[in-house]
């Protein structure tokens, strides 16, 4: 997901589920996605666990909303919490909404406000169930922010198989790199680069074996396709002399009988050059840009 300081958000934290500890990495995390405008944390704060959200509420300027227990065993934080987001969300003052919970109950008002065109950030512990997770446009763990205890890493295997399928639904197997991170988010709420020991999703992509990087790491690609072969010899070649368009068809002609655009998802040598960052001059010559390397 692209962050945007411009964008505005909702705070909502469920103050009965959530440990106060976490809070510090939480304002930092959700601060680097835009502005906190609203920041409400929801409990019976007459309830001597919950005190220290006392100094915790002054701390990162979060208004405590008083919420009775009135029945034993029922828990009207939620409802409230939900009231307060839907009012929230009808006055238009934000552009997203933070829910600081692992209590799946709030998995209808997360899919409820991502129906209204909101966006939906998730945070709870590890054992939020995936319910929740998957309401949400973005969903973090607790325990990954700040300096935690470094959890078990997760089995690469099936996100492995996510990016293959992703991959191998485009064009020529090939896909800009933030836009991969971004579908994988999309279907994966819960997926955080970090379960797997990273902080930078080009170096997760680095370490599996079966992708490629290109140009200067902004798109990967399957490693031993047809496709991005073609594509790693074109720019090997334009990048050690001048080719025109119809010398490059006869070169990969050479390597690749079979080979035309379509194959790999083209209709035209201008929209194949151009998707990796390439152009054309009125010689028919190939060049690169002068940003690239």
């Amino acid at each position: 997901m692209e962050m945007n300081s411009e964008k505005t958000y909702a705070v909502l934290i469920d103050g009965d589920n959530i440990a106060t500890k976490y809070i510090g990495d939480v304002i930092n995390e959700l601060s680097s996605y835009g502005t906190l405008t609203i920041k409400r944390v929801y409990g019976d704060f007459k309830n001597p666990r919950l005190k220290e959200w006392e100094r915790i509420s002054l701390k990162y300027s979060i208004i405590p909303v008083q919420q009775y227990e009135n029945t034993k065993g029922k828990n009207s934080t939620d409802m409230v919490m939900a009231i307060d987001a839907m009012d929230i969300l009808h006055s238009g003052e934000v552009d997203g909404f933070c829910i600081i919970s692992s209590d799946s109950d709030f998995t209808r008002l997360a899919a409820r406000l991502r129906e209204s065109g909101r966006e939906v950030i998730g945070m709870g512990n590890r054992n939020t169930v995936p319910a929740f997770m998957a309401a949400c446009s973005t969903f973090k763990k607790l325990e990954n922010l700040g300096e935690k205890e470094e959890e078990e890493l997760a089995d690469m295997s099936t996100i492995k198989e996510e990016i293959m399928d992703i991959l191998s639904e485009t064009e020529d197997d090939t896909m800009y790199t933030s836009r991969l991170r971004d579908t994988l988010v999309r279907r994966n709420p819960g997926f955080d680069i970090k379960d797997y020991g990273f902080s930078k999703f080009s170096a997760f992509l680095q370490s599996i074996d079966s992708l490629q990087l290109y140009e200067r790491g902004t798109k990967v690609g399957i490693k031993g396709s047809t496709a991005a072969e073609i594509r790693d010899m074109v720019t090997t070649l334009v990048k050690r002399g001048s080719y025109t368009t119809n010398e490059l068809n006869g070169l990969i002609k050479r390597r690749y009988p079979d080979f035309n655009l379509k194959s790999i998802g083209f209709s035209s040598w201008r929209s194949f050059i151009n998707s990796m960052g390439m152009w054309i001059d009125s010689h028919k010559h190939v060049k690169m840009h002068s940003r690239s390397i």
